[in-house]
């Protein structure tokens, strides 16, 4: 009935199982399903008798968890739906509505499938790469909601429907997400769901990044109109509709990231918003050097509007780089909110889209650049931004000549190597030029 270890000690299937499931070891979704299959065949053998080795549903839903974790997200659904209709046979459990003698046949109540073992199958399926993945899983939903009345045991929780909320954000579907959390407020109002099963910050705040990934102005209104919902609740003591920092600075990226007219002054206006509420109480509003960076991406990439429009995005990226350079000085929001090589590569960014060529571009592009420099911020998206903005004579006027004397030789080629990255790379700069540079936080602001 229990698994020997060399021959010292014993521990249950379950545990096992239940360890291989919270653990990394590669196999480990395989193994657990070999010990399952070996207690089902066990119990079968004792006819039926031996419930020392009688599987139940925290034993299947172990395994399921193990599958979920599977780096091999088409196999590990594949195993999760056969576990799944394991259970719904051997409890005899209808999933359709409709109890066929071949699915319903069976009567062992304690493999039962439970909110966990719905969670689980909407989970991978929401993560899978099926594109009609979303829509099944909210098919279980719906079919937990219908059982939930009658059956405590399978009434969704807050994993429920955030796994389905997941699943439509994920395939760009962001209205069928708002659907669900409208209609889990809804339960939540009638008191149809537990106390604690409402819409909380990351539900809302993926559901905005949804909107704002679309990009157009319909989605952007809406997402709008869900910060607004959160501030509201959240001044009215719903802490668990806390707006974040992650929260405005997807919205912003959702400006930066679209083709409206006007998206630099909408992104600015929310980072503003966001430390407006940070400086009222909202602790988990702190800006971060990144959501000024976001701001100053927005203008960069406004370059598709009229001189107007180009005019006031340079206005509100260089006012973007003050405000971050004043907050800096006094630690307002703390000592990593700095200027760093996404602040200045971005602000060179938009020197080189928004500033016509001419003298202009080039005394501003060699400001930022000396300052960059000076902050030992340089890295190879610097200087990527810089050979964009610059004009050849004045890259290897800046560049060229000291990364001549770093490498010993006459001349170091300042050429194109192709749209995007120079021969010179900051391996070939002095060191104090990138001596501050904190590694991988350019990725950040890559479009």
């Amino acid at each position: 009935a229990t698994l020997t270890i060399n021959g010292i000690f014993s521990v249950s299937y379950t545990s096992v199982i239940d360890a291989y499931s919270k653990s990394n070891i590669p196999h480990a979704a395989k193994r657990a399903s070999e010990i399952l299959h070996e207690m089902e065949e066990r119990y079968a053998l004792s006819g039926e008798t031996d419930a020392n080795v009688k599987p139940n549903t925290i034993t299947y839903n172990s395994v399921m968890n193990c599958w979920n974790k599977h780096q091999n997200k088409a196999d590990g659904l594949m195993q999760i739906e056969h576990l799944f209709q394991n259970m719904t046979r051997l409890s005899g459990v209808s999933i359709d509505n409709k109890c066929e003698s071949e699915q319903c046949k069976g009567n062992r109540e304690d493999v039962t499938p439970s909110v966990i073992t719905y969670s689980i199958v909407m989970s991978a399926l929401a993560k899978s790469d099926d594109l009609n993945g979303a829509d099944r899983a909210c098919q279980l939903l719906e079919r937990m909601i219908e059982k939930g009345g009658s059956s405590f045991n399978t009434r969704p929780n807050s994993f429920s429907f955030s796994a389905v909320i997941n699943g439509y954000v994920k395939r760009g579907q962001p209205e069928k997400a708002h659907e669900i959390l409208l209609k889990m407020d809804d339960m939540h109002e009638r008191g149809l769901v537990d106390p604690g099963v409402r819409p909380n910050t990351i539900i809302y705040t993926s559901i905005i990044d949804g909107y704002a990934k679309v990009g157009d102005s319909n989605g952007l209104k809406k997402a709008m109109d869900l910060l607004d919902l959160m501030e509201n609740r959240y001044e009215q003591n719903s802490a668990c509709a806390c707006p974040t920092v992650n929260t405005y600075t997807c919205l912003i990226n959702g400006w930066a990231k679209s083709r409206q007219f006007g998206k630099a002054q909408s992104a600015q206006q929310v980072l503003h918003r966001m430390i407006s509420k940070y400086e009222a109480g909202n602790k988990y509003a702190r800006p971060t050097v990144f959501s000024y960076a976001a701001v100053m991406n927005a203008a960069a990439y406004s370059d598709f509007g009229d001189m107007f429009e180009k005019q006031q995005s340079l206005e509100i990226a260089i006012q973007a780089y003050k405000e971050l350079k004043v907050a800096s000085r006094h630690a307002k929001y703390g000592a990593d909110c700095v200027a760093n090589n996404v602040i200045y590569g971005t602000f060179l960014r938009a020197c080189g889209r928004l500033i016509p060529a001419g003298k202009a571009r080039e005394s501003s592009v060699e400001t930022v650049f000396r300052k960059c420099c000076n902050d030992g911020q340089v890295d190879d998206m610097v200087l990527r931004q810089l050979r964009n903005a610059a004009t050849d004579e004045q890259f290897q006027r800046l560049v060229g000549e000291e990364a001549s004397k770093v490498k010993g030789t006459k001349k170091v080629s300042t050429k194109k190597h192709n749209n995007y990255q120079p021969y010179i790379s900051a391996l070939d700069v002095p060191h104090d030029w990138t001596k501050n540079v904190v590694a991988n936080s350019a990725k950040v602001t890559q479009r």
